[in-house]
């Protein structure tokens, strides 16, 4: 059997789709609606049920009950992990949320796990990213002295850290009072406390690793589950 899955099912192409609708929404408007993740994880759950009565033995009665029910498990988990999450960072609206239980009613709950394996190491990535952007661009005075630079990465990264449980200030006046007590409570010049704010308060569409992590999932499920299983 091949690590790489790239003979798809239909189930796992409407998967693709959906999310791919979302990430596009997501990236125009900031938003995936309602009107795409409910229709979705129905339509999920219906055609779990028709797939697992074409593909499994037993009775159609007994087989459309187990599919519909795998989807509906699948949902479920969809917004249970991505609630528990969103609970934690307090940063994400309801429309991944949903998304993620769209996809699960398509694929189950266990794919959910694959899914959010994925999506967790794209989008911490990036803000590693974020991180190493952030200190590449802060202007160091003390060029010579090890010691000192490490102290201010240290400072950066609290820095960031602190602002991920931050309120975007609405106002510029609000904005203003932001990067003046941040500066002082951080050590960092108003501008690099600017530049990081803007990098890390700017909000950033979820779509998009969503979709990346729906892709790897499917394609990558079988060395995965090897992998976790220790499987050979």
């Amino acid at each position: 059997m091949s690590a790489i899955n790239l003979d798809l099912n239909y189930l796992e192409i409407m998967a693709l789709i959906v999310v791919s609708i979302g990430t596009i929404t997501d990236l125009r408007t900031g938003k995936i609606p309602n009107k795409l993740t409910f229709p979705a994880a129905l339509i999920g759950i219906i055609a779990s049920s028709i797939y697992t009565v074409q593909t499994a033995e037993g009775t159609v009665l007994v087989k459309a009950l187990s599919g519909a029910a795998n989807g509906i498990l699948g949902w479920l988990t969809g917004v249970l992990i991505m609630g528990v999450t969103k609970l934690c960072l307090g940063k994400f609206g309801h429309g991944d949320t949903k998304l993620v239980a769209a996809v699960g009613a398509f694929l189950g709950p266990a794919f959910v796990v694959l899914l959010y394996i994925y999506y967790g190491l794209t989008f911490g990535l990036y803000y590693i990213c974020v991180l190493f952007k952030c200190l590449a661009k802060v202007r160091f005075e003390l060029n010579t002295l090890f010691l000192f630079q490490t102290y201010r990465i240290l400072w950066l990264a609290k820095a960031l850290m602190h602002l991920f449980s931050q309120k975007k200030p609405s106002t510029s006046a609000d904005k203003q009072a932001f990067t003046e007590s941040y500066s002082q409570s951080t050590g960092l010049s108003p501008t690099d406390v600017d530049m990081l704010e803007k990098i890390v308060l700017k909000g950033l569409p979820v779509g998009p690793f969503l979709a990346l992590g729906t892709a790897l999932a499917i394609i990558l499920k079988d060395a995965t589950w090897n992998f976790l299983t220790y499987s050979k």
